[in-house]
């Protein structure tokens, strides 16, 4: 293979200043969009563009050192060592030493989890396997943005050892790439088809195409002589090159306003646009006199630990303050980002990474350090979150998180003996006795407040699974949080199978968080965010809208509480709690924070009301078929007047903005409980078992 370079690529191994040009383009892109998401939706797609980047410099570096026969798979991890560690391990440690002295012990395990994660290039696995019903917002992490960290290392685990296979294979390197080039694009379309947009978003397998695209363009800049048609392209295309580039560019950061379905063909907007600027070359004129000026290349110098440091400050402002700052506030922030990144890039990164003097000694301590640091962010994710410090003061959170109600240390479960016939993979089925009184049916709030009745002693049985509401002719699902259809009618069945199997039972308490079906989307969301829950018919998969959702959630829980009646149970339909339109975390005064708290920790009834009057509606229509229904509005726990409140007295009844805490959640069940022993004389035939 010739090696010869026309003029316009006349550096091959060697700097362009029009690539950091366009890292510039990158980062600021992503930099902007999570400052302002709602201004600017588009912003995500830099990290697309910086896949192709590093995949042409890389497979460029190692191309080179292939077809010199110099190539060496240990100098290359110790380049990648001393490029990324030094800034990556600042960062880390100065979001652990902040967290200490900010972050109550569950944030501050999940963030030990995520330096530990960061530390073994794993975070996008990590970030995949937490994200899910009860995902905790985004910029409640402060090391999410990691996640693209991990899949250019899982990348460069293989591609380095791919390179080298193929370039001593008959086969080459041009076949083998393309080959699997195309299989990453195809089950990137696949989980485009299939739904599964979190594995989309995350996966290694459906992002590596884009960092392949980026070293086929090595490739082909390499060996161009070898190939007229190639070099005819490469040079005498190059300002074409450059507006299609630019072109595609841009309408990605015009036209990709959200995260669902991506990356999929959605992506070849960014990573096409990246490809053609860069086959352009640096004499093009959209890279000579925009790219390559001065401001822009050197804001693609400080690219990296740029990236690296705006998320964090971003993430912390938004904790500390329990809510999104204001605009002004996130603009400082990325003013300090860039300040940081400027002296994390003169004072840590060139001195690690430039210069051949003590590489390999530079190599193992930073190697150890990376390994120091990733210990103690598991450590402290083993030990709960190190809950001595006095971080902590403050905390009246209750440590009772949603996602971990089915799992209550020390308490015994009973359904696998009860209940052997159903699969308790599909749903949570928790009882403290083998005869249980109650049985409490439906989604994580009925899992929530189920949690209370086992602290309480309450002698029942749950049965609950995240986003499913107990029918058997329709299902739901979220159109991005969760893949495809769940088997929510297995909630159903399996609550049926248990009432009739269990004659001890002789109350079932349904709840369910109705208003999400109807509002569109969570209460505390930003507008692009994950949307509400979406309503199936189960025949025929076609989503039910409007007065069809409607009916379909009147007829579904009709049908299931008839069947429940007839089986001569007494029905109870707990209603909704108040939803929350802020972070119940900005309740608490944490150890540093220089934002008072939310006063009164209170919403206006009327909004609370506003959003519920449809479910209420329903729930109406729904007793109407059904008299023998009991209904108990739990709004009466929370709210007092005109104001509804998410904490009292020192406690803080909620864990997100419409979970209920420990404390909030016992709060319900007394009042519950009270307003039970009021109403038993609408039960059915059979007397009642005490509640006490």
């Amino acid at each position: 293979m010739s090696t010869a370079l026309p003029s316009l690529h006349s550096s091959y191994s060697g700097y362009r200043s029009d690539i950091d040009g366009l890292r510039a383009i990158a980062v600021l892109a992503v930099v902007i969009h999570h400052a302002f998401p709602l201004e600017f939706k588009s912003g995500y797609t830099g990290v697309d563009i910086f896949f192709v980047i590093s995949g042409f410099l890389i497979s460029s570096i190692i191309i080179n050192s292939l077809e010199r026969d110099s190539f060496s798979i240990l100098e290359f991890y110790i380049r990648r060592v001393r490029r990324i560690f030094p800034a990556l391990i600042v960062v880390m440690s100065t979001c652990y030493a902040l967290g200490w002295f900010v972050l109550f012990s569950s944030e501050f395990s999940a963030l030990g989890k995520h330096i530990a994660a960061g530390a073994a290039f794993v975070s996008n696995l990590v970030f995949w396997s937490e994200a899910g019903y009860f995902d905790k917002a985004a910029d409640s992490k402060p090391l999410l943005h990691l996640w693209s960290l991990g899949i250019e290392e899982q990348f460069y685990i293989f591609w380095p050892l791919l390179l080298w296979a193929a370039y001593r294979t008959r086969f080459g390197f041009i076949y083998p790439t393309v080959l699997i080039l195309s299989a990453s694009f195809a089950l990137s379309l696949y989980g485009v088809a299939s739904k599964d947009d979190t594995a989309l978003f995350f996966s290694p397998l459906t992002r590596s195409w884009e960092l392949m695209l980026g070293g086929v363009l090595a490739w082909l800049i390499r060996n161009q002589a070898n190939y007229p048609y190639i070099q005819a392209w490469l040079n005498r295309c190059q300002n074409i090159n450059a507006l299609l580039g630019f072109l595609a560019i841009s309408a990605g950061l015009i036209l990709l306003k959200g995260h669902h379905a991506y990356p999929g063909y959605r992506a070849l907007l960014p990573v096409l646009g990246a490809f053609f600027l860069i086959a352009a070359g640096p004499a093009a004129w959209i890279n000579k006199y925009f790219l390559s000026i001065r401001p822009v290349v050197w804001i693609g110098i400080l690219s990296y630990p740029l990236y690296l440091w705006h998320w964090p400050l971003l993430s912390f402002s938004s904790i500390i303050q329990g809510e999104q700052p204001v605009g002004g506030v996130r603009g400082l922030a990325i003013l300090i980002s860039l300040l940081l990144a400027a002296a994390t890039y003169r004072l840590v990164e060139k001195p690690m990474r430039f210069g051949s003097e003590y590489k390999y000694a530079k190599f193992f301590v930073l190697t150890g350090v990376m390994v120091a640091v990733g210990m103690t962010g598991y450590a402290t994710f083993y030990n709960a979150g190190l809950g001595f410090r006095s971080a902590n003061a403050g905390d009246n959170v209750s440590a009772d998180q949603p996602a971990d109600y089915s799992a209550k240390p020390g308490k015994v479960n009973f359904c696998s003996e009860i209940l052997p016939q159903i699969s308790h993979d599909q749903v949570v089925c928790q009882s403290l006795s083998e005869l249980p009184d109650f049985m409490i049916v439906g989604d994580s709030h009925a899992g929530s407040f189920a949690a209370a009745s086992r602290q309480m002693g309450l002698n029942a049985l749950s049965i609950s699974s995240p986003g499913c509401l107990p029918f058997t002719h329709y299902v739901t699902r979220f159109p991005v949080a969760m893949p495809g259809a769940m088997d929510c009618n297995f909630l159903a069945r399996t609550a049926l199978v248990a009432a009739q199997s269990l004659n001890s039972i002789n109350t079932v308490v349904l709840v369910t968080r109705g208003p999400l079906y109807f509002s569109g989307r969570d209460f505390n969301r930003h507008a692009d965010s994950r949307s509400g829950l979406e309503m199936y018919d189960a025949k025929s998969n076609q989503r039910l809208k409007g007065v069809d959702a409607e009916d379909a959630f009147v007829n579904g829980y009709s049908d299931i509480i008839s069947q429940f009646i007839d089986m001569n149970k007494r029905v109870v339909f707990l209603t909704e709690w108040p939803e929350l339109n802020f972070n119940p975390v900005s309740c608490v005064t944490r150890q540093i924070k220089p934002f008072q708290p939310r006063l009164n920790c209170e919403m206006d009834r009327a909004v609370v009301d506003s959003r519920q009057a449809i479910y209420h509606s329903l729930i109406d229509r729904i007793r109407a078929k059904n008299p023998r229904l009991s209904v108990y509005d739990s709004r009466s726990s929370f709210c007092v007047r005109n104001k509804c409140y998410a904490g009292f007295d020192g406690s803080i009844y909620y864990s997100d903005d419409n979970h209920l805490s420990a404390k909030g959640s016992e709060r319900l069940l007394a009042d519950f409980l009270r307003w039970l022993r009021a109403d038993m004389n609408n039960a059915p035939g059979q007397a009642m078992a005490p509640v006490d």
